[in-house]
Formats: C-alpha cells, sequence, structure tokens
C-alpha cells in the first residue's frame, strides 16, 4: 500500500507523519511476512 504524498497541497508536517506511517506499515508487512515464513 503506497499512501499518495506528493500532493502540493499536503502540509510539511502531514507530509512526514504519512512517511511515518509509511515506514511503520512496511516494518509490519516484513514482520507478517517473517511470522508467516517462521510458523
Amino acid at each position: 500500500m503506497k499512501l499518495k504524498t506528493d500532493d502540493p497541497f499536503v502540509p510539511e508536517d502531514i507530509r512526514a507523519k504519512i512517511n511515518g506511517l509509511q515506514s511503520l506499515l512496511d516494518h509490519a508487512a516484513d514482520l507478517y511476512s517473517d511470522i508467516y515464513s517462521w510458523y
């Protein structure tokens, strides 16, 4: 899932939070993958 942050109307602080959320989602997907392959 990729969140849209290139819209010029998105304020910088919200853009930073969206990027942080994207990073968290990527980590969650990695964790899910690791657990799934381990199990």
